[in-house]
């Protein structure tokens, strides 16, 4: 097996007569980049930390690197955007899932409690009580908007999940008071709906910076990735569709076409592993938005 090489170039990292040396520094830089330096996901982040490795260099120096099929998307990425080349063997894990959460979300809901509790049964302490008819008709008066129904109806199961507790896209389902204030300080945040570049948003997705249609009922440990309800959708969308925004980038992703949708994918991903439920809520060291704010996102 070869070792980590820039990309392109084979092993060979020695100048030729009359080359510059500014790609072989920033791939070397690269090369001694520390894990925990990594802008990758909390799933990710934490398998990399299992690897037993510490250096981007030392990674890539694995011969076999064997994950479930998003770890191996998002590894594919960074090693794009670190331009270096991964000359082992990637080993894809994929474990069909074996049931399926259909019907009424409170029937999804079901099948998924049931399998929790014979598969980890910790996990269901993940989900908080539900909330009040009270209180989710003043949720949705302090966000001028009428909410759709399979997300209400979940909402009086479950008022969102412990910070941390994994969700689909690394995000974790707030409660409503939190949705109430995230929406308020992301309309403070992004207040023009600027266009974006379309080339990175789903099709069914309009694309902005943030629309005042898109409700956030999830966020990421580091804060910066928003699970929304599109009220607002692109001509090829649904309204109530499930979002991912990214709120340092211009992606904009279709998540699920509802919310119960939401749920049956939940259910397939834990099943298959994609969904790390052995992860500690405290390694998922959930952040606030206010330390978004703090990382200069754009206004």
């Amino acid at each position: 097996m070869n070792g980590p090489s820039a990309r392109g170039e084979g092993n060979d990292l020695r100048l030729r007569p009359g080359e510059k040396p500014t790609r072989v520094v920033r791939t070397m830089s690269a090369l001694e980049t520390k894990i925990e330096d990594l802008d990758v996901s909390v799933r990710t982040l934490a398998y990399l930390r299992e690897l037993g490795v510490d250096t981007v260099g030392a990674l890539l120096a694995l011969p076999t690197l064997e994950a479930q099929p998003r770890i191996l998307e998002e590894l594919h990425s960074l090693f794009d955007e670190l331009d270096v080349q991964y000359e082992g063997t990637l080993l894809l894990v994929a474990p069909e899932a074996t049931e399926r959460a259909v019907g009424t979300v409170r029937e999804r809901w079901a099948a998924i409690a049931a399998w929790l509790e014979r598969e980890h049964p910790e996990r269901l302490a993940d989900f908080a009580p539900g909330a009040t008819p009270e209180a989710i008709t003043s949720a949705a008066a302090a966000l001028g908007a009428e909410l759709p129904a399979e997300y209400t109806e979940f909402l009086t199961l479950h008022d969102g999940q412990q910070p941390g507790a994994p969700m689909l896209e690394s995000a974790s389902l707030l409660p409503l008071a939190e949705v109430v204030r995230r929406h308020r300080i992301l309309a403070d945040l992004f207040p023009q709906q600027a266009p974006i570049d379309a080339a990175e948003v789903d099709r069914e997705i309009r694309p902005l910076e943030l629309s005042p249609g898109w409700i956030p009922i999830g966020v990421s440990a580091r804060g910066r990735d928003v699970l929304c309800l599109d009220l607002d959708p692109g001509e090829q969308g649904t309204r109530g569709q499930v979002i991912l925004v990214v709120l340092d980038d211009d992606v904009r992703m279709l998540v699920a076409p509802g919310f119960a949708d939401l749920l049956a994918r939940y259910f397939e991903e834990v099943q298959t592993g994609e969904l790390d439920l052995d992860l500690d809520l405290e390694d998922a060291d959930a952040v606030s938005l206010e330390g978004a704010e703090a990382a200069e996102l754009p206004s």
